[in-house]
């Protein structure tokens, strides 16, 4: 009994040293950095140090998704076999109709086929019913710090906080799924800025 208690005792310490190294020193010195460069883009100083003393360290659940996702690629039928079921064609036949008028005038606007448009909205975000519950700049600070392209999610965190210092979104409403993208059309920071239009004024 005693070696049990004495071995769970190592591992228990091991787990709490390798939390510390993860989210510890390394990771204050990359805020610092991280900080310079975003005050040198106009990052207000105030804003960022809000910011990142609410987010206080990494998000273990958001590494934990990203290390977990499936290496292989769907191919296309398999892609449609499980995205696109009966009950999502049904909904997006129903918001067609629903939003026709609006979905015409866009379509002519802009040159989009308004069943492409209701046809991604399906697949993003089931026509707004999941737009995820994860803070978008933790999410991107945590896969900027740690993931497999830091310099990709490095970008979007900039990005992400540049849309709030300019008043675009509030930073308890800048919600959406665990890799940063958010909306209806479940759009990364960088397409946010480049494509976003909310079409109501």
């Amino acid at each position: 009994m005693r070696c049990i208690q004495r071995w769970l005792s190592v591992v228990v310490g091991l787990m709490l040293l390798h939390s510390v190294s993860w989210a510890g020193n390394a990771w204050q010195s990359w805020v610092a950095d991280v900080r310079q460069e975003a005050l040198a883009q106009g990052i207000s100083a105030a804003l960022f140090d809000r910011i990142f003393a609410e987010i206080g360290e990494p998000s273990r659940r958001v590494k934990n998704l990203a290390r977990s996702q499936p290496e292989h690629r769907l191919t296309y039928s398999r892609y449609l076999k499980t995205r696109a079921d009966n009950y999502r064609i049904t909904l997006g036949r129903k918001y067609y109709k629903k939003y026709q008028g609006l979905l015409e005038r866009i379509g002519h606007e802009y040159g989009v086929d308004p069943c492409f448009i209701v046809s991604f909205w399906g697949m993003e975000s089931s026509y707004g019913s999941y737009m995820g519950n994860f803070p978008v700049i933790k999410s991107l600070a945590t896969l900027a710090y740690d993931s497999k392209r830091p310099e990709f999610f490095r970008k979007q965190l900039f990005i992400a906080l540049k849309i709030v210092n300019d008043g675009h979104v509030s930073l308890d409403k800048f919600k959406g799924e665990w890799a940063g993208a958010s909306g209806q059309p479940q759009f990364l920071p960088s397409s946010w800025v480049k494509f976003a239009v909310d079409y109501d004024g």
